[in-house]
Order: structure tokens, then C-alpha cells, then sequence
């Protein structure tokens, strides 16, 4: 008589779902090599590699939330926790093309195993390490942004609508332009009246 328990446990042995995963390794070509967070359990209740230490899985691809046209990137290195999702479809083609609207034609019949995972950067709320960047958005649409070094922005033009509160020094290359009604005033042209008659232009050494 067949044992269809001992069949399906034995499949279910190597199928993947998704499952966490740290970092190992950085390849040049973008793609990571992982350790699994959890070891996997054998039909025999005993874990993967018992006795000796997990290998890494090599050679994943990575993928970032975005579209077309935008991209938001986490730069990954070696510790980043990631989270691995085992694609139901073979991968290979896929892998090395462009993401376009043209089906893949799989190489065999495949799916949900160790050589079709996707990593997508992820982070529990409390975690031994203290976040270099924290991004909050608050139920109130209050947004906040906590960056230890730089936080550089590049863009043809910037656009605030509201008031703006500086706490530190202001340093710009460019020119300096308010406006008083409809009159522009620019800071490096702009003169004071004095009893002395008006004053000159700002100067670099002024102070």
C-alpha cells in the first residue's frame, strides 16, 4: 500500500513559500547570497544541516517597491534582513531580462524551491540595531524623516506651499529672492536706507 503521507511530507520537504533570511553576501551583478533565518525541518522532525552550519543561498534576485517610473532602493550589505518569497514559476528567463509585458517561456516545470527566490529588503519594528534612516508616516499625515548623515535631494525645481522652520544655517550658491508684495527682493542687490543715503549691495566678507 502506498503511504501518500510519507509522499506528500517528503514533497513538502523541499516546497517553499517564503521564509526570513539575513544577508551574506552582495554580488557585483546586484543579485544576494542569504542564510535562511529559520532552518528547515525534516520529515524526521531534525533540521537541515543538524550539526553543522547552514550553507547560503546563492544568487538571488532582488527587488525594490516601484514602478516605470519611480524607484524607491534600499542599498542591501552583508546582515540586512530580508524576506524570500519562492515563486510558484521558474525564474530563469525572467531573471535575465528587462521586466517587460512579454511572457517568459519557463524552462521546466518549476516552481516554489530554493532556485526561484525573490528577496525584498524588510525590517521587524525592534531590532538590535538602531535604524541610520527612519521614515514615519503618522495616521494624521504627519510625515517624518530621522537621516544621521546627508539628506540630499536633486530635482528641476522644489516646491514648498507652506511656512518652513530652519533650525540650523542656510549655505546657498545660487541667488536668494523674497517678495513683498509684488516686488522681488534679492538678497545680493538689495539695499537699506540709511541717513547716510542707502546703503550698498551685500558683500561676501560683510558678515
Amino acid at each position: 500500500m502506498i503511504d501518500f503521507r510519507y509522499l506528500i511530507d517528503s514533497y513538502m520537504q523541499g516546497f517553499e513559500t517564503a521564509f526570513p533570511a539575513i544577508v551574506a553576501k552582495v554580488n557585483d551583478d546586484g543579485t544576494i547570497n542569504a542564510f535562511p533565518s529559520v532552518r528547515n525541518c525534516m520529515t524526521n522532525n531534525m533540521c537541515e544541516f543538524a550539526g553543522g552550519d547552514v550553507l547560503p543561498i546563492e544568487n538571488i534576485t532582488v527587488v525594490f517597491f516601484g514602478t516605470n517610473a519611480t524607484l524607491i532602493e534600499t542599498k542591501l550589505e552583508k546582515g540586512d534582513p530580508i524576506l524570500l518569497i519562492a515563486s510558484s514559476r521558474e525564474l530563469s528567463d525572467w531573471r535575465k531580462s528587462k521586466w517587460d509585458d512579454k511572457p517568459k517561456i519557463p524552462r521546466n516545470f518549476g516552481g516554489n524551491d530554493l532556485n526561484n527566490l525573490i528577496a525584498i529588503p524588510v525590517r521587524m519594528q525592534e531590532q538590535i540595531e538602531k535604524p541610520k534612516v527612519k521614515i514615519v508616516i503618522s495616521h494624521d499625515g504627519e510625515v517624518s524623516i530621522d537621516c544621521e548623515k546627508i539628506l540630499s535631494v536633486k530635482a528641476e525645481k522644489m516646491e514648498v506651499k507652506n511656512d518652513v522652520e530652519i533650525t540650523g544655517a542656510i549655505t546657498a550658491t545660487g541667488e536668494i529672492t523674497a517678495m513683498k508684495g509684488s516686488t522681488n527682493i534679492n538678497l545680493s542687490t538689495h539695499m537699506h536706507p540709511s541717513p547716510a543715503g542707502t546703503t550698498g549691495a551685500p558683500l561676501p566678507s560683510a558678515g
